[in-house]
């Protein structure tokens, strides 16, 4: 039988229970082939506004088939560059321009150097984005099976881009029984001028085949975005983490300063049908357990099934020169084929 971890069940209801009133449909879009369309712009990420409209639902509109945008409601660009600028968008004099009107003055922006653009009246729950995912795989032959849940949560307001990630995995040998592993991670970047940010975070996480009965870490670290443009995200990070272990029995518990550098990338293609690769590496070394070194790295590849539904293909795999007890492994890993749903 299949163990669910109550704090991932927990999260799941919380940021997929509440629901909120949306403003007005007041925003028009109007196209480069002429066309124009009114809804609500929710947001422009990766190359795609979304926009809710009365009569087609959401619709996802390429970036750079926008000429002119028209709105009476506050919004937070982003540029390629890194600036930010907030206020209403008002139709440029050029096409292919969207002018930003605020405190600061207008700001006359090609739609080719915009990289995002968020609701600044949204209600709280408005901003979240996500997806939660489930799969099962069984190989009759060796008699192994496992089972996988996830979800992710992001919410983006005008300084901050905070997420909220939790992922089970169990998986059931005719021979060594059946193992469980389950993470779950909350940070926050605090975003500063140049692509810079500060990152606090806190994870825990337990995985028996590492002889893991529960590990915490809690850190914080300085990081920069290299890249961000509408396809593609690259940023490195670098800071100091404390970590709390519980290990299994037999195993020793302790306590443990650690670096903590890592690195994520994302690339999208936004086409029909839509495809995204994440991936993120950290790398833990011990800084009082002189000579331990510990990394996590994940691997996520999602294409486009229907609207809103993928197919995603994911690596999860995580490495520990020292486990806490010595009969456990050293490397576990896990492949998994799931079925997800973004929101």
């Amino acid at each position: 039988m299949f163990r669910f971890a109550p704090p991932l069940i927990a999260a799941l209801l919380m940021f997929t229970s509440a629901t909120a009133m949306a403003r007005e449909k007041t925003d028009v879009i109007h196209l480069a082939n002429g066309d124009r369309v009114t809804g609500e712009i929710l947001e422009l990420r990766y190359g795609q506004l979304s926009l809710k409209t009365d009569s087609l639902g959401t619709v996802s509109i390429d970036w750079l088939d926008i000429a002119k945008i028209e709105s009476p409601h506050n919004f937070l660009v982003e540029s390629n560059a890194g600036d930010s600028h907030s206020g209403v968008i008002t139709a440029a004099q050029d096409a292919g321009h969207i002018l930003i009107s605020g405190g600061s003055g207008n700001v006359d922006l090609p739609v080719t150097e915009v990289a995002m653009i968020t609701q600044l009246e949204a209600g709280f729950f408005e901003r979240l984005s996500g997806s939660v995912s489930l799969g099962f795989n069984e190989t009759k032959s060796s008699g192994v099976s496992s089972l996988s849940f996830a979800f992710d949560t992001e919410y983006r307001s005008e300084r901050n881009l905070a997420s909220l990630d939790g992922n089970f995995n169990s998986t059931d040998t005719s021979d060594e029984g059946t193992f469980n592993q389950y993470s779950l991670s909350l940070s926050n970047q605090f975003l500063r001028p140049g692509e810079l940010f500060w990152l606090a975070m806190a994870t825990f996480e337990s995985n028996e085949q590492q002889g893991i009965d529960g590990r915490l870490l809690r850190g914080a670290a300085r990081g920069k975005y290299w890249v961000r443009k509408a396809d593609a995200e690259f940023a490195t990070f670098a800071g100091l983490g404390l970590t709390q272990e519980w290990a299994v029995a037999g195993g020793d518990n302790q306590q443990s300063v650690e670096g903590v550098l890592g690195a994520q990338w994302k690339i999208f293609r936004f086409r029909d049908p839509k495809t995204s690769l994440t991936s993120r590496l950290v790398l833990l070394p011990g800084l009082t357990e002189t000579g331990r070194y510990r990394s996590n790295a994940t691997v996520s590849l999602d294409h486009e099934i229907v609207k809103d539904f993928y197919i995603d293909l994911s690596f999860n795999g995580s490495y520990d020169t020292d486990p806490p007890d010595t009969a456990a492994d050293s490397v576990d890993y896990s492949v998994t084929t799931s079925l997800s749903y973004k929101f």
